[in-house]
């Protein structure tokens, strides 16, 4: 596998439901990918991730399981492979 072809791009969005404490809890997402030394991007509607791919799923796994730890969510993830490397 090439090393283009191990880079990936991913796009984040976080919603935290049935909560009063959404902005805490949001926080508490940015604060992963910030944190996992990854390049980034927070926007306004969603987060863009730059990595390798395992790095990338790894991070994901992350952040369903400190998700799962707060409230009920939706986590929407894109990846693509065509992340202009």
């Amino acid at each position: 596998m090439s090393a283009v072809a191990e880079m990936m791009t991913c796009q984040v969005s976080y919603l935290a439901l049935a909560t009063d404490e959404f902005e805490t809890e949001t926080e508490k997402i940015l604060d992963v990918i910030r944190d996992s030394g990854l390049e980034h991007h927070i926007g306004t509607l969603a987060t863009e991730i730059r990595g390798h791919k395992a790095e990338l799923l790894a991070l994901i796994e992350k952040l369903v399981n400190v998700a799962e730890g707060e409230s009920r969510y939706v986590l929407d993830v894109r990846l693509s492979n065509t992340c202009g490397c």
